[in-house]
């Protein structure tokens, strides 16, 4: 005997209504950047401040920032040293901090200053500070009506970089 239960009627899933014909509109999507080391470097190439490397090995003849706090802070690192002979910094504050050997943790605390002053320092030369392109772009871009009926801008974050 056929099944003469009466279905009910599908909601259509985006806009919860009877009727697959009914239009809603659709919420823009909340979108979120985060920028790094990378994004910040690149928007220092796009200045044209060739001489300064917020990267934390040392490339194209310039001293990254692992290198420049070991240098502050009169460390080697050569323990922490990795196979290409670069030294993850922020890996080795961590390890220092967890130590639990004073002397070690008044290393890091100095390391975390030297670290802040270093990326502050090259910011400045780099003039990405007075002249924040990237993200001067990324506001004009989100003031775009039509971009603003499909995504909103809810945020930029900056690692560091």
């Amino acid at each position: 005997m056929p099944n003469l239960r009466r279905r009910q009627p599908r909601q259509h899933r985006l806009t919860n209504s009877i009727s697959p014909n009914a239009k809603r509109k659709r919420e823009p999507k909340k979108i979120v950047y985060l920028f790094g080391a990378g994004a910040t470097q690149a928007e220092v190439d796009y200045l044209g401040a060739s001489q300064v490397n917020l990267l934390m090995r040392d490339a194209n003849s310039l001293e990254g920032v692992s290198s420049s706090i070991l240098k502050r802070t009169g460390t080697t690192g050569r323990a922490f040293r990795g196979i290409d002979n670069g030294v993850d910094i922020e890996k080795l504050i961590s390890l220092l901090l967890n130590s639990g050997v004073d002397e070690h943790t008044k290393l890091a605390e100095k390391m975390r200053v030297c670290y802040f002053e270093e990326i502050r320092e090259r910011l400045v030369r780099s003039k990405i500070i007075k002249n924040p392109q990237l993200a001067k772009s990324l506001f004009q871009m989100h003031g775009n009506k039509r971009l603003k009926d499909v995504e909103t801008l809810s945020g930029i974050i900056y690692d560091k970089p």
